[in-house]
């Protein structure tokens, strides 16, 4: 619950902790990248998405 408080008076504090987050989901994205592409240009392995599908 102090966090919410801490936040709410100190907004640059949780902007900084999402710009952190933000950053490393954007770094996850390209290294899941990379490897799709080393897997599909060297090992000529085909990679799709999973579909989603809604029954």
């Amino acid at each position: 619950m102090s966090d919410d408080k801490d936040s709410i008076e100190n907004p640059d504090k949780g902007t900084k902790a999402l710009e952190v987050q933000i950053r490393g989901a954007r770094e996850k994205a390209e290294l899941f990248d990379a490897i799709i592409h080393v897997l599909r240009e060297d090992y000529g392995v085909t990679v799709e998405k999973k579909r989603l599908d809604k029954s």
